[in-house]
């Protein structure tokens, strides 16, 4: 078994202590700190993504602060195509991790992986959209790229998808679309979801 951030896959063998860890940050945070991109999202499955040692030793080597070495690692799988990967190495040059900050490039990586039908990278794409980073801010596309993400699932993106139409970013404010997706949210465990639907 393995859990993901939302911006990058970490496999572990004792879950019980990541979920204490995963419980105690959430409790603490706030909805301004998740719309960052903080925030840690817990996937319960090794998927397709994560079928190769390489990409847990990407992640091992992240985890030690060791960002090249990590960057190696995705890079060969990314050559093969692999979505996670393609993933991983976007999230190393949004944050500047072993590499420059590069936006642009973060951007196209996400972008890669989104492609492929990876919900992190679609989530992680419609982040950037969001924010402006490294391309115009485009609430438009921002939507677009959170409800592919949101379509498949993807906790972190449906609660997006509520503000998304809460809010009016990118479509015509919709407190009952917007409720919806609080709610599918919120029947997940999602807590700052079940704080919006009352």
């Amino acid at each position: 078994m393995g859990w993901s951030c939302k911006r990058i896959t970490f496999i572990e063998k004792d879950l019980r202590k990541d979920l204490q860890m995963y419980r105690f940050f959430f409790s603490r945070a706030t909805l301004g700190s998740i719309l960052i991109g903080v925030a840690l999202t817990l996937v319960f499955d090794k998927s397709a993504y994560t079928n190769d040692d390489s990409l847990d030793a990407g992640i091992s080597a992240m985890k030690r602060g060791h960002y090249a070495t990590a960057l190696r690692a995705f890079r060969n799988l990314a050559k093969r195509g692999n979505a996670q990967a393609e993933n991983n190495i976007g999230f190393l040059y949004e944050r500047g991790l072993g590499v420059p900050q590069d936006y642009n490039l973060a951007l196209k990586w996400y972008k890669d992986s989104a492609k492929k039908g990876l919900p992190e990278g679609e989530f992680n794409t419609g982040l950037l959209y969001h924010y402006g980073y490294g391309v115009a801010k485009n609430q438009s596309e921002a939507k677009k790229w959170f409800e592919r993400a949101a379509r498949k699932g993807f906790l972190d993106a449906e609660f997006m998808m509520g503000h998304v139409y809460q809010n009016g970013w990118g479509v015509k404010p919709n407190g009952l679309r917007a409720l919806a997706w609080y709610k599918r949210a919120a029947k997940k465990g999602k807590a700052e979801a079940q704080f919006m639907t009352g």
